[in-house]
């Protein structure tokens, strides 16, 4: 059976290459872009706690460092409230939540098909498979799969036998069959290279998503919805904020058999905002020391929660703590419909639908910056994978290389 579920992923699909996307930050912890053939000191962050080698470890809202899971003290009890339903929401029956591989870095695999969205190429659909395991920067693999789920093509990052962090391609069957796995570890190959770090993002962030727990949290405080709002037009203000014009195509979300728009459903949400770290936002045509420095930002994440479920349907993402919501860089996440995944082990909820849309400058906006009409690209995920996947450093090396 397939479960049908599309992620749309903000910025991590780079523009050229299938691989690109979600929503979405990989599993990687610090280093996702660190330069091949560099050494990678990074060491197992493990499934819960998130990295911390992106700098020094920012200071909460309580002057007390950012921990996994802390509340900042002197939060407000609305807020707690929200964050902790949305936690509990999240969390699977009889799972434990501090230790759900024991000590073992996390690592999952994950199937989809994935729509991406282009100017210069059009709609691309592909099913794919994405592994990913939470060592040192990184370690990620993305295949593209035919119709009968057979691999056709592999690009990976991996770390070498002496730490060092690798790029790789293969192409199993159609045109440009490869002799075995092809290098991609020179500055010619970035491109390359960039695409397959976009994968690590995806993946971190996922994690992140669907274990809010793993998150340093730098801030947590309740959005109020200003009355200024007008959701009939697809306004959505928050005070303080400038306020957020809504993506105008809505993609569609069947809710009791109808279909709802972006813009109503966001209408019926309560909203809590996030301050942390721990979440990628590295978005496409972005220059390398710009995603370096992007991951050390603590970026915003605003939840719009569901007042039933408490699962959030709605993830605003800014790169900034300060400014307005909607800027340069930011992105915004429609992830409706969870589900238990993993067909054996220990399962996860993990977002099942998945629309993904990035802030773009636009002439015609007086502000200059605005939701693309449409997504970047939507993830459809697939039945089958695990994520609790057993998973080695050996798993992203070529193989004739790793016995």
């Amino acid at each position: 059976m397939r479960t049908h579920v599309i992620a749309r992923t903000l910025a991590y699909l780079p523009a050229a290459g299938l691989l690109a996307a979600v929503i979405a930050a990989a599993p990687g912890a610090t280093a996702c872009t660190a330069n091949a053939g560099t050494k990678a000191s990074q060491e197992a962050t493990g499934r819960v706690k998130a990295s911390t080698n992106d700098g020094e470890t920012p200071l909460a809202s309580d002057g007390k460092p950012a921990a996994p899971g802390r509340v900042p003290g002197g939060t407000e009890v609305a807020a707690q409230e929200l964050w902790n339903g949305l936690r509990q929401s999240l969390t699977i029956a009889g799972a434990n939540p501090k230790q759900p591989q024991g000590n073992k870095p996390r690592s999952f695999v994950l199937e989809f098909s994935m729509r991406q969205r282009d100017d210069k190429q059009g709609t691309i659909e592909s099913p794919i498979r994405l592994s990913y395991l939470e060592l040192g920067p990184g370690l990620v693999s993305g295949s593209v799969l035919d119709r009968k789920g057979k691999v056709k093509s592999t690009q990976m990052r991996g770390l070498s036998p002496t730490d060092t962090v690798n790029y790789w391609f293969r192409k199993y069957s159609g045109e440009g069959v490869t002799n075995g796995w092809i290098p991609r570890d020179s500055f010619e190959d970035r491109d390359e290279q960039d695409t397959v770090d976009s994968w690590a993002h995806l993946a971190y962030d996922i994690a992140r998503l669907s274990e809010p727990d793993s998150m340093r949290l730098v801030e947590i405080k309740r959005r109020t919805v200003d009355k200024a709002s007008d959701f009939t037009r697809g306004w959505l203000k928050f005070e303080g904020d400038p306020g957020i014009q809504l993506p105008p195509n809505d993609v569609e979300g069947v809710v009791d058999g109808r279909a709802q728009s972006l813009s109503d459903l966001c209408s019926k949400l309560e909203w809590v905002q996030v301050a942390t770290p721990d979440f990628r936002l590295i978005v496409k045509g972005m220059k390398y020391k710009q995603r370096i420095a992007a991951k050390k930002m603590v970026k915003r994440l605003v939840f719009g929660v569901d007042p039933k479920s408490k699962r959030p349907q709605v993830v605003i993402v800014s790169p900034t703590r300060n400014e307005a919501l909607l800027v340069p860089g930011a992105g915004l996440v429609q992830c409706t419909e969870w589900f238990d995944h993993g067909k054996t082990g220990p399962k996860a909820k993990v977002p099942g639908r998945f629309f993904a849309y990035e802030a773009v400058r636009m002439k015609s906006d007086p502000r200059g910056v605005a939701f693309s009409s449409a997504p970047s690209a939507d993830l459809y995920m697939l039945d089958g994978g695990s994520m609790s996947a057993n998973l080695s450093p050996k798993s992203f090396w070529p193989e004739e290389d790793s016995k």
